[in-house]
């Protein structure tokens, strides 16, 4: 997907090092070095959108990223040393006994960094700031991977079923009214890198309501989703881009009718 003018030694070595990282947060089996690679992951990306980026605004879009992942963090990392001293282990099956003791404020602590990485509506925000200001790698990595980071911790953490009461009716709440919200918002947007951003707020909705009911059908729907999901969206960016390189405009009123010219392109 890079362009010869980007394929640096320094482009290759990012690229390589957010993959391997990937790899082992989905490899890992204890809530401790899933933090820890689940933030470390962030590095990558921001480096691509500041190097690589296409417009001024990288800047503030790195630090909206930087900002949102750090703030719902920092409240997972008290809690999981908490569970670490409570528990004295760092395996995934020992610590979730423990959580099911936890009400719903330290759950919500607890779920607050994989909301934001999910993202649901209020905490999507930095989502089309990225992809817009990141290059077309950046945004396929970000769309294929870096988003199913927050299902992924959520699965981890709902071997057993947690308390269902108030707050969590309020993130279900949210979660299917601010889709509804956001399909009305794309209807005023232009640009086809951010619509196919807040496509995926639309899709990612269906997920958090699903895994918090706690049924089997929901996070075995969930996963679909989630795999589905990360091929489908970083096609629709691949897409963008191809027409993007052609016609030098991301504005959908330009791009108009492209599918029916390209039949190849529609059939994609």
């Amino acid at each position: 997907m890079s362009p010869f003018s980007k394929n640096s030694t320094l482009y290759n070595w990012i690229i390589s090092a957010t993959i391997i990282i990937l790899l082992f947060t989905f490899q890992t089996r204890s809530l401790l070095s899933f933090y820890f690679f689940f933030e470390i992951s962030i590095l990558p990306i921001l480096f691509l959108i500041l190097g690589w980026g296409y417009q001024p605004e990288r800047i503030s879009a790195s630090f909206f990223i930087f900002f949102y992942t750090l703030f719902g963090s920092l409240p997972l990392l008290i809690i999981l040393f908490f569970l670490l001293g409570e528990v004295f282990s760092t395996n995934v099956c020992i610590k979730l006994i423990y959580i099911c003791g936890l009400r719903s404020p330290q759950s919500i602590i607890l779920f607050g960094a994989f909301l934001i990485k999910l993202p649901i509506y209020y905490t999507h925000m930095w989502l089309p700031k990225a992809h817009v200001e990141a290059p077309v790698v950046g945004s396929i990595i970000l769309a294929g991977l870096m988003l199913k980071l927050g299902g992924f911790g959520i699965i981890l953490c709902l071997i057993y079923p947690l308390y269902i009461k108030g707050v969590f009716l309020v993130i279900i709440i949210i979660s299917a009214v601010g889709g509804g919200l956001t399909r009305v918002m794309m209807r005023r947007l232009s640009d086809i890198k951010v619509i196919i951003a807040y496509s995926s707020v639309v899709h990612i909705r269906l997920i958090s309501p699903s895994l918090i009911s706690y049924s089997i059908i929901g996070v075995l729907g969930v996963l679909l989703i989630i795999i589905s999901h990360g091929f489908t969206s970083p096609g629709l960016f691949f897409g963008a881009n191809v027409i993007y390189e052609r016609s030098h405009s991301r504005s959908i009123f330009l791009n108009k009718g492209l599918l029916r010219i390209n039949s190849t392109l529609g059939s994609f």
